[in-house]
C-alpha cells in the first residue's frame, strides 16, 4: 500500500493523502502557489528512511521531495506500509 505524507520542513503538521496529485495540492496550498507550479519547485532529496505510525500501521518513506517557495518549504514523503510480520527491528 502506498500513501503520501506532507509535512512542514521541520517534520511537523503532517497530512496524509492517497495520490501524488493530492500531495502536490497540499504542498501548493501550504506554500501559496498554484498546483500546476509544484513540479517546477519540487526537488528530490536524499534522507535516511523515516518510519512513522499512522492509522494503526507502520509506514516507511521510499522517496522524499522538498518543495519551496520563498521562505516556506514542505516535504512530500512517498510512504510504504510495512508488513509487520516481516519487519526486522
Amino acid at each position: 500500500m502506498l500513501h503520501y505524507r506532507v509535512t512542514d520542513a521541520n517534520g511537523s503538521n503532517e497530512e496524509w493523502v492517497d495520490a501524488p496529485a493530492a500531495a502536490d495540492a497540499v504542498a501548493a496550498r501550504r506554500i501559496g502557489v498554484p498546483p500546476d507550479q509544484i513540479e517546477g519547485l519540487r526537488r528530490r532529496v536524499t534522507v535516511d528512511p523515516v518510519v512513522v505510525r499512522h492509522a494503526a500501521a507502520r509506514w516507511r518513506s521510499r522517496q522524499v521531495w522538498s518543495v519551496r517557495s520563498g521562505d516556506t518549504a514542505v516535504r512530500i514523503f512517498e510512504m510504504l506500509q510495512i508488513d509487520e510480520a516481516i519487519y526486522d527491528h
